[in-house]
C-alpha cells in the first residue's frame, strides 16, 4: 500500500458512482485545475473561494474545516466533475452528481493536505459499512468493477499511520484523517487501550450531529424536556464548529422559547461523503497522488484503439502501468516496457486488487484482443507505432525473458511492411543508432553477428535486435527479410558483365555437361562481389546467377581455383530451391557427377578419367571385399539413362563410373553405417576432390594418377592449410571442455556442501521457531492475565 493506492480505494467510490448510475463502463470526463508555484497568491484565493462556494460541504469536519479557517491553506491542484441530473439513466437522487478532489499546500510549512467530495451515497449505506473491514459501500454492480469501498478501511489505517511518521512542523498544522458521512462526523486515532508490545490499531470516534429537534432526542434517547433542550443547542454549535451549518443572519430565538433552538441554515446534505487527509509529505504531486485512477493525471501521450477496449499512454518516466478500466493494478506485468495500458473489457481481479488473474479464458480473450490492438496501431497510428517498436527494443523491468508474441501480427494487412518498416527506422533513430544518417539501417539477430559483415557488404548499418523480436516481430510483419535473403534479392537484380573472367568458360562447359538442357545463356555472372551469395537458381528467367569470383589464396591475381567450390554451390542452390526437390533429376545430381564434370571443363580426357576412376574402385574393392559386397547387395538396381552432352551421348558405363568415383572418395568410417551406407556430404566431397588430386600428384608412379593432378595440388595445400588450422582449433576447444568439466564437478561439489549447511540451518531455524512459538503462547496467556487483572481492580 502507498499513497496512490489509498487514494484509489477513495476515488474508486465516486467513479463506480458514476458508472452505476450512468450504466456505463467507462467514464473519465474530469475537469482539471492546476496552478504551478508561479501563480499569484490572489489567484489561489480566488479558486479557493469559488471551491467552497461550488462544494459546501467538502471543507466540513475536524481537519476540513481547520483547511477552511486557515487562510494558510490554498489550493494547488483541483479535480471536479459535475454530472447533470438528466444525463443519469439510474439514480434515486434528485440533485446533479458532484465530484471534487483538491490538493492543498500550507503556505508556511509547505504541508501537503487532500479532500475528497462526493455526492449520491447509496441510502442503504452507514458509517458501519465504512469503518467495517471489508465491507462495502457501493454493492457489486455490472456497471462497476469489483466491490467498490472494499479496501475503505486499509486505505484510513495506512493514512493515519503515514501522516503520523511525517514530523510535526511548526506552523502549528496537526497530521491526520477524518470524514463526514451525511451528518455522522469520524476522526482517526490510535488505539490507546491495546500494550505496546501488540500490533498498533485505530479506532474511529463518530460523532452524530444530525439536526435533530429537542423532541426528537426526548422520543429517542428518553431525555428531558431540557437536557434535550441542552443537547440539542452543543449538537448546533459542534455542526457550526464543523462548516456543516451557519447561523441565520438574524440569530434570534424562536417563539418556542423553552426549546432554546437557534435557527441555522445546514451546508452539507446526508448522502455527502467528504474525507480530509493533513500531513502528507511537501514533495509529493499530484501526478503521485492520483495515479492509482486513469484519468486524475494527465499522461503526457495517449492514444485510444478505434472500436477497441484497449487504450495505450505515455506518462512521465515511460513506467508501463497497466489499468484495469481506470483502475491501477500494480502487480500486473503487462510484458510492455514503456507504454502503458488502461483496459476497458473484463478481467478477474485478485481479492487484493493489486493484479489480475491469468489462469482463465478471459484472460486469453484479453491476451487475443492486445494482439489485434498492437498490430492496429502499427498499421495505422504512427506515432503509437514508434513508441511500440522502441518498447520492443527496451528492456521490461523485472522481466528477463520477454514474451513478444503479443507484438507477432495476427494476419496480413495493406501496407503492413512499409508501416512495421517505418516504425522501426524512427525507433532506431530515436534509441541513437550509430552511423550516418545517410545509410541504410538493418536489423539482425543478436545470436548472428556473422550478419553483421553481409549487412556492411551491402553498405548498409547494422542494428543488432533480439533473436525473439527478428523471429516473432521482425519477419513475419515483413519488415525486413532476413539479411541473406536481402542479399539474394539484391544479387539476382544485379546487371550481367561479361564472359571474360578467367574460369568462367570452364565453369559454363561443366554446367553444360550436367545440365543437358541448359543453353550458354543460361549460366551468367552478375556483378556482385561480397561475401554471399556466390551461386544462385533462379526460378523466374531458368538461370544459374553466379557472382564476380573471389580467391583468397590469389587475391590480387585472377585465377580458376574458385572453380570447384562455385560448382558445388551451383548444384545445392538447384537441389535446394523449393520448386526443384520433387524432380527426379535432383536425386541423380550427384557430386560425383560435377566432379567429372570439372575434370572434363579443364581438359581432362573422359577416357582416361573413366578408367582411373574404375581403377580406383577396384582397388577399393580388393582391400575392403566384404565391405563393398555388402554395399553392392544394398545398392538399388539403377535405371540406364541416356543424356546428352555436347552432342554425344553418356553410355551407362560412364554414367555409373561417376557414381563410383564419388563413393571411392569416401573412406569407410563409423560416420557411415555398414548396414545403411550413407551419400556422401558437401565436405567430404570437397575433401575428396582435393585430396585425390594430392595422391595423384605426389605419386606419379602410381599407376592410377591424373594428369590433372598439378592442376589439384594449390587447392590442395589450401585445403592442408585449412585443415590444420582447424585440428589445431579443435584441439585447443578439447582442452577447454576437459577444464570445463573438472570446473563443472568441482561446483557441483561446493553446491552439496552448501546444500547440506542450508539444510543444518534450516534445522536450526524450525527449532527457533518452534521455542518463539512457546514464548508467544506464554506472553499472550501474561497479557490476558494481567488485562483480566486491570479490569477487576478497574
Amino acid at each position: 500500500m502507498d499513497v496512490s493506492l489509498a487514494v484509489r480505494e477513495y476515488v474508486q467510490n465516486q467513479v463506480g458512482q458514476v458508472l452505476k448510475e450512468m450504466e456505463t463502463l467507462e467514464w473519465s470526463d474530469w475537469v482539471h485545475t492546476r496552478l504551478d508555484d508561479s501563480s499569484e497568491l490572489a489567484a489561489r484565493r480566488e479558486l479557493k473561494d469559488k471551491v467552497i462556494s461550488s462544494y459546501p460541504g467538502l471543507l466540513s469536519g475536524p481537519h476540513g474545516s481547520r483547511l477552511r479557517m486557515d487562510s494558510a491553506w490554498l489550493p494547488e491542484y483541483v479535480a471536479s466533475a459535475k454530472i447533470p441530473r438528466d444525463t443519469l439513466k439510474k439514480t434515486p437522487h434528485a440533485s446533479d452528481l458532484d465530484i471534487c478532489n483538491v490538493v492543498w499546500r500550507h503556505q508556511v510549512t509547505q504541508t501537503i493536505a487532500l479532500s475528497l467530495f462526493n455526492n449520491h451515497l447509496d441510502s442503504s449505506t452507514s458509517p458501519a459499512t465504512f469503518v467495517t473491514p471489508g465491507a462495502s459501500t457501493s454493492r457489486e454492480s455490472l456497471w462497476a468493477p469489483g466491490q467498490n469501498g472494499k479496501g475503505f478501511m486499509t486505505a484510513t489505517q495506512f493514512f493515519h499511520e503515514f501522516v503520523q511518521q511525517e514530523p510535526r512542523s511548526e506552523g502549528g498544522v496537526s497530521p491526520g484523517i477524518s470524514f463526514r458521512i451525511g451528518h455522522d462526523i469520524g476522526e482517526v486515532s490510535w488505539d490507546k487501550t491495546t500494550c505496546h508490545l501488540c500490533h498498533p490499531s485505530i479506532i474511529i470516534k463518530f460523532d452524530e450531529l444530525f439536526p435533530f429537534t429537542a423532541s426528537d432526542l426526548m422520543e429517542k434517547k428518553a431525555l428531558t424536556e431540557q437536557d434535550a433542550a441542552m443537547e440539542v443547542a452543543s449538537m448546533s454549535r459542534r455542526r457550526m464548529m464543523y462548516n456543516m451549518s451557519r447561523p441565520q443572519a438574524t440569530l434570534k430565538c424562536t417563539d418556542d422559547m423553552q426549546q432554546g433552538l437557534f435557527r441555522e441554515h445546514s451546508m452539507v446534505e446526508c448522502d455527502e461523503v467528504s474525507i480530509t487527509v493533513v500531513g502528507l509529505p511537501s514533495d509529493i504531486t499530484p501526478e503521485i497522488i492520483f495515479c492509482g485512477t486513469f484519468g486524475l493525471f494527465k499522461p503526457s501521450r495517449s492514444w485510444r484503439i478505434p472500436n477497441a477496449l484497449f487504450e495505450f499512454f505515455l506518462n512521465p518516466g515511460n513506467v508501463p502501468l497497466f489499468y484495469y478500466r481506470g483502475q491501477l493494478m500494480p502487480s500486473a506485468r503487462t510484458g510492455l516496457a514503456r507504454v502503458g495500458i488502461n483496459y476497458h473489457g473484463t478481467l478477474e481481479i485478485c481479492p487484493e486488487a493489486s493484479q489480475v488473474k491469468k489462469n482463465n479464458i478471459i484472460y486469453g480473450r484479453y491476451q487475443h484482443l492486445l494482439q489485434e490492438a498492437i498490430q492496429y496501431a502499427f498499421c495505422h497510428l504512427p506515432e503509437l507505432a514508434v513508441e511500440l517498436a522502441c518498447d520492443i527494443m527496451a528492456k521490461a523491468k523485472g522481466e528477463e525473458h520477454r514474451n513478444f508474441e503479443m507484438f507477432s501480427p495476427k494476419r496480413r494487412q495493406n501496407l503492413q511492411d512499409v508501416a512495421y518498416r517505418s516504425a522501426f527506422c524512427a525507433a532506431w533513430q530515436q534509441m541513437g543508432a550509430d552511423g550516418p544518417g545517410s545509410k541504410r539501417l538493418y536489423p539482425y539477430s543478436e545470436l548472428a553477428p556473422q550478419d553483421l559483415r553481409l549487412i556492411e557488404e551491402l553498405d548498409m548499418i547494422g542494428q543488432s535486435v533480439p533473436s525473439k523480436v527478428m523471429e516473432l516481430v521482425i519477419v513475419p510483419s515483413g519488415a525486413f527479410l532476413p539479411i541473406k535473403e536481402y542479399a539474394e534479392s539484391v544479387f539476382l537484380e544485379r546487371r550481367g558483365v561479361g564472359s571474360g573472367f578467367v574460369g568462367f568458360v570452364q565453369f559454363r562447359r561443366a554446367m553444360l555437361d550436367v545440365f543437358s538442357w541448359a543453353a550458354n545463356s543460361d549460366i551468367v555472372m552478375v556483378d556482385y562481389t561480397n561475401s554471399y551469395p556466390k551461386v544462385l537458381w533462379d526460378e523466374r528467367t531458368k538461370q544459374f546467377v553466379l557472382g564476380i569470383p573471389y580467391c583468397t589464396l590469389h587475391p590480387t591475381d585472377e585465377c580458376s581455383c574458385w572453380l570447384p567450390s562455385y560448382l558445388l554451390e551451383a548444384r545445392d542452390a538447384y537441389c535446394k530451391h523449393s520448386t526443384n526437390k520433387d524432380k527426379t533429376e535432383v536425386a541423380a545430381l550427384s557430386y560425383g557427377i560435377f566432379f567429372r564434370a570439372y575434370a572434363l571443363a579443364m581438359g581432362a580426357d573422359s577416357k582416361q578419367l573413366d578408367s582411373r576412376a574404375k581403377g580406383i574402385w577396384l582397388a577399393r574393392k580388393r582391400k575392403a571385399p566384404s565391405f563393398f559386397k555388402l554395399c553392392d547387395q544394398q545398392e538399388p538396381a539403377k535405371r540406364p539413362r541416356s543424356d546428352t552432352q555436347h552432342g554425344r551421348k553418356v553410355s551407362d558405363s560412364t554414367q555409373e563410373s561417376d557414381m563410383d568415383v564419388a563413393r571411392s572418395s569416401d573412406p569407410p568410417g563409423p560416420a557411415r553405417s555398414r548396414s545403411h551406407p550413407l551419400p556422401p556430404s558437401p565436405a567430404e566431397l570437397k575433401s575428396s576432390m582435393f585430396v585425390e588430386a594430392s595422391h595423384t600428384a605426389t605419386d606419379p608412379g602410381n599407376a592410377h594418377s591424373h594428369s590433372l593432378a598439378e592442376l589439384f595440388k594449390p587447392i590442395m595445400c589450401a585445403y592442408d592449410r585449412s585443415l590444420d588450422a582447424v585440428s589445431s582449433q579443435a584441439a585447443s576447444f578439447e582442452i577447454q571442455r576437459q577444464h570445463l568439466i573438472a570446473e563443472n564437478i568441482q561446483r557441483e561439489k561446493e553446491i552439496a556442501t552448501l546444500r547440506a549447511q542450508v539444510a543444518e540451518e534450516h534445522a536450526k531455524a524450525q527449532c527457533f521457531r518452534a521455542q518463539l512459538q512457546a514464548v508467544q503462547t506464554e506472553r499472550d496467556q501474561t497479557r490476558d492475565l494481567l488485562v483480566a487483572k486491570w479490569r477487576q481492580n478497574k
